[in-house]
């Protein structure tokens, strides 16, 4: 039956798309978003240039919207098929 999924269940889906980035791409994502650094505080981080970090960062950010894309239509919830048979509500 196709339900609406609750915060728990898209925090889940959020946390997979996030994990599936390759190692640099997942520590600029949460340093940036969570930790709230600046370009130039993660490059510092992560011995980069600030331009390696937003190149980093762009491609996540691509990977991300492919991956969480089903679940979200132009800021509405949707819902759709998601895997293990269970309906989800985009973010």
């Amino acid at each position: 039956p196709q339900r609406v999924c609750d915060k728990r269940e898209m925090q889940s889906i959020v946390s997979a798309a996030v994990d599936s980035l390759n190692e640099q791409q997942r520590m600029v994502v949460l340093l940036h978003k969570f930790e709230g650094l600046s370009y130039s505080e993660i490059a510092v981080a992560l011995d980069m240039s600030p331009p390696a970090v937003k190149s980093l960062l762009s491609r996540a950010r691509s990977k991300l919207r492919i991956k969480l894309e089903p679940y979200v239509t132009a800021g509405e919830l949707r819902e759709v098929a998601v895997p293990g048979g269970v309906t989800a509500s985009g973010l």
